[in-house]
Formats: structure tokens, C-alpha cells, sequence
């Protein structure tokens, strides 16, 4: 930890190893990133005051880094309004443990320097910063979730038990234990209503199996994810929140759906859900939306203009009963031209009494 000389003071918080992406990669959850072999990322979350609202370069010099001069940087970042910027940096496999690190954070106001000389930081560990001292944890940085049936079966026991729990939120970077699920670094405990599920960990890895993992707690009325979730591996997505008939609300808005291929009967029998955000999900890959919103009678509207549809994809009954008990029906089903056209050919199920298809942002023609 260092100070720049005059005023400004140094940057902290922590340093790790992420997981290894393939070679080729060039953004990595907004970063840009360039590297020739396949490679592993170390990421950097960097603290200041002085960092508020400001964009920040990253440089990491380090023994055996590439390029030359053993130094890797980011191009400018922009910093949230606490003074708080992430950084990812792809790294040769060969480099995998850094020695005799500094860290340098630029930005218009100056550049602050972190020097780690005397330490190694190596794959799979975390590192926090803190005034002088930097403290290796034993604590991984995901913690990875088992299959959504082993999660469903570990949650279903533990609310049968605790009866009066009503919600379930993920809480990370907590000491907190209780009871284990399965062999993952994370704990059941209860709080009042809630089922919380700590973990040590910074984030929770999901499996790329979550079919079921949610189905049938039908005494939850609500999840919260929060923000140190990482779904960008899950697969299978199918009948994750099926027949939670008293849910009636969920931040999914942060789900990465890159990697997902199926999402049939995902929100079936969701009896009193009102509202879904799903905005940001990326549906390039799906090949099954087959009663993804069944029975989501509550629903008041729905926006999928994010989603990719495509010919192949199986969208029976995808909307059977749905909105069939909001009283200021037919709802509307926002979708993008090219959603249009595909899903008004298909049998969807779709009762034009309770919901209709409607494409808002029409595409202009160039003169």
C-alpha cells in the first residue's frame, strides 16, 4: 500500500484470480482485453475517493507478464459514483503466479501507485489490500452452486423444516455458516423469514444444470440474488422457477443468459408474479421456450425485446394463461419486429383476450 506524494492517498480493496477464458476472448463483462494465448484473468477492484465518476486507466506490472516491459493495461474505466473501478486483465497461463507486482491507477487528478514487491499472488486465491498489509484468504472466489435438483432438494428440506420462511436472499463474502448444501462453500440459515445462503466466497457460480432449482418452494414469496451471482455458465434453465405459485417477486435483471440453450416451462405456474425484468437476457441460444410463461396469470406485462427468436426454437403453449387473471386485460407482449413475425406463426398458446404481441420500436427505413 502506498501513498502518491502530497495529498492522495492509495488504492485498495482486493486482488484475485479469476476463472481461465478461452483464447481469441477481447471483452470480458465489459473490459476490453487483448492477449494471444489462452489465458486466466486477474481481477483488480481498486478503491479512491479521488476515483469518483472519473475514468481510470489500470496497469499491472509484474515478473513475466506480456507484453514487453512485463506490463499489462486496461484502457480507461469508468468509476461508480463510490470511487470503486474493476479491472480485468488477461494474463499467459504461464504467468499464472505474479511476482513482484505494482499496480498503478491513472486517472486526470494523478496516479496512485500499489506496491506488492514482497508477495506472490497466485490462481484460484484472494488478496485484500489493507493499509500496509496485504492478507491472503482462504476463501475461493466462487462458490460454486450444485445442480439445480441437489439445490432444490437441500432447500425444500430446509424450508419443511422452517415453515415460516417466506423469502430467500444470497449473501457473499459473509462468515456466517449453518447448513451446508451439498459440498458447496455455502450455508442455509434462518433470519426472521428469510432463508439466507451465505458463502465466504466474493460470488456464487451457478451450475450450468439449474433446471428445477426453485421449482415448487411454494411458500416463497421472494428472491433476492443481489449482485455477486454469476449465471454466465448456466445451460439449462428449464422449470428453474417453476410452480412457485406465491412469488411475487425476483431480481433476475442481472442474469448473464449467455450461455443458456433452454428455458421451457423457466416461470411456468408462477400464479402470482406481477412483474419480470427481463431486459438483458441474451436468448441467442435457446432452442426450447415451450411453456416458459404458463399460467403466469398475474402478469401485467411483459417486454421481450431483448430476446432472439428463431424458426427452430420450440415455442409451444409459451404463453398459455397468460395474464388470465389481471383485470385490465389483454396485456402487452412487447416484442421486436422479427420476434413478431416468427411468434405470431407459432403455436404459443396465446389468448388474444388476455395478451397480444406488439412491436413498439419499429425499425425506420434509411431515405
Amino acid at each position: 500500500y502506498a501513498k502518491q506524494p502530497g495529498t492522495k492517498e492509495g488504492i485498495g480493496d482486493y486482488i484475485g484470480m479469476e476463472a481461465s477464458v478461452p483464447a481469441g476472448v477481447s471483452e470480458y463483462e465489459g473490459i476490453k482485453l487483448t492477449f494471444e494465448h489462452s489465458a486466466a484473468i486477474v481481477k483488480l477492484v481498486l478503491n479512491n475517493d479521488d476515483f469518483k465518476n472519473k475514468k481510470v486507466t489500470v496497469r499491472l506490472y509484474a515478473d513475466g507478464l506480456m507484453p514487453e516491459d512485463n506490463m499489462i493495461a486496461t484502457e480507461p474505466i469508468d468509476a461508480d459514483a463510490s470511487g470503486s473501478v474493476t479491472a480485468y486483465i488477461a494474463i499467459p497461463a504461464s504467468g499464472m503466479a505474479l511476482k513482484n507486482c505494482t499496480i498503478y491507477a491513472s486517472t486526470d487528478a494523478g496516479v496512485y501507485e500499489t506496491s506488492l514487491s514482497d508477495k506472490t499472488l497466485s490462481a484460484g486465491r484472494l488478496y485484500r489490500i489493507s493499509k500496509n498489509n496485504l492478507i491472503e484468504s482462504d476463501s475461493p472466489i466462487s462458490a460454486k452452486l450444485p445442480s439445480g435438483t441437489v439445490f432444490n432438494s437441500a432447500a425444500e428440506k430446509f424450508l419443511d423444516d422452517n415453515p415460516a420462511l417466506k423469502r430467500i436472499r444470497f449473501i457473499a463474502a459473509s462468515s456466517t455458516t449453518g447448513t451446508q448444501i451439498s459440498t458447496c462453500n455455502a450455508y442455509m440459515v434462518a433470519n426472521g423469514d428469510w432463508l439466507e445462503i451465505h458463502t465466504p466466497a466474493l460470488e456464487y457460480e451457478f451450475n450450468k444444470t439449474c433446471s428445477f432449482m426453485f421449482s415448487s418452494l411454494t411458500q416463497i414469496i421472494e428472491i433476492q440474488f443481489g449482485h455477486n451471482i454469476n449465471t454466465s455458465l448456466v445451460e439449462d434453465m428449464s422449470y428453474m422457477f417453476d410452480s412457485c405459485y406465491s412469488l411475487m417477486s425476483m431480481d433476475i435483471e442481472r442474469f448473464d443468459t449467455s450461455s443458456a440453450t433452454t428455458m421451457n416451462g423457466m416461470f411456468g405456474l408462477c400464479l402470482s408474479i406481477s412483474s419480470l425484468e427481463l431486459d438483458g437476457f441474451d436468448t441467442s441460444k435457446v432452442t426450447g421456450m415451450q411453456s416458459m410463461f404458463y399460467n403466469c396469470c398475474s402478469l401485467r406485462s411483459l417486454n421481450l425485446e431483448s430476446f432472439s427468436f428463431n424458426d427452430q426454437c420450440n415455442f409451444r403453449n409459451m404463453f398459455l394463461e397468460l395474464a388470465a387473471d389481471v383485470s385490465n386485460k389483454p396485456i402487452e407482449v412487447v416484442v421486436t419486429q422479427g420476434g413478431y413475425d416468427i411468434l405470431s406463426k407459432a403455436s404459443t398458446g396465446i389468448n388474444s383476450n388476455y395478451a397480444r404481441l406488439v412491436v413498439k420500436n419499429i425499425p425506420q427505413a434509411v431515405p
